[in-house]
């Protein structure tokens, strides 16, 4: 999948999600597999011509809707087990570069975006991932300054304004029950 993305000219971006939680991921449960995965990712980056991917391990983990989410001690931990372990497997940091991507909006009780951040050092890139469901979760349609506005100024003034921003996901539903302009 990364190879047919950058031969369609991007750079692969990868959500990185582990089945569970946070604790588990930190203490390194999950480090054979992290380290096979990176070697596969090695593979793709081997075959040349200046490849590159932006991985986001443990994306959304600003809520409660992720097993690893609400957590932001053992995510910060886990988060740069995922950088180390890629880097032991020889990746250079100009060929994968990490992104660190919470949501939108986070879980009551998780604190805010910023206790997750992992740091300057082993973070590359701000990816957001921000949705607008409309009346079938919230109580209303949502613009796109709703959806985004709040959450890129807390990353802009809490965690950091120099790195690159993306939107890493966003979705809206389209049907006129929920909000949108379709059916």
């Amino acid at each position: 999948v990364l190879n047919s993305v950058w031969l369609g000219r991007s750079t692969p971006y990868a959500n990185v999600m582990v089945s569970s939680s946070a604790y588990r991921i930190a203490r390194g449960d999950f480090d054979a597999k992290i380290a096979n995965w990176a070697s596969h990712v090695k593979q793709y980056l081997d075959l040349g011509g200046g490849r590159s991917v932006i991985i986001a391990p443990l994306q959304e983990m600003n809520g409660r809707w992720t097993q690893y989410g609400c957590d932001p001690g053992n995510f910060k931990t886990a988060y740069r087990r995922f950088v180390d372990i890629f880097a032991a497997a020889g990746i250079g940091e100009t060929q994968v570069r990490g992104a660190f991507s919470p949501a939108n909006w986070t879980s009551p009780g998780c604190g805010t975006i910023a206790y997750y951040y992992p740091g300057d050092a082993y973070v590359d890139v701000i990816g957001l991932s921000a949705y607008n469901f409309g009346t079938c979760v919230g109580t209303r349609w949502k613009s796109v300054e709703d959806v985004f506005d709040a959450a890129l100024n807390e990353l802009r003034t809490t965690v950091s304004a120099k790195k690159p921003y993306v939107i890493a996901q966003t979705a809206a539903p389209r049907y006129a029950s929920c909000g949108g302009s379709q059916d």
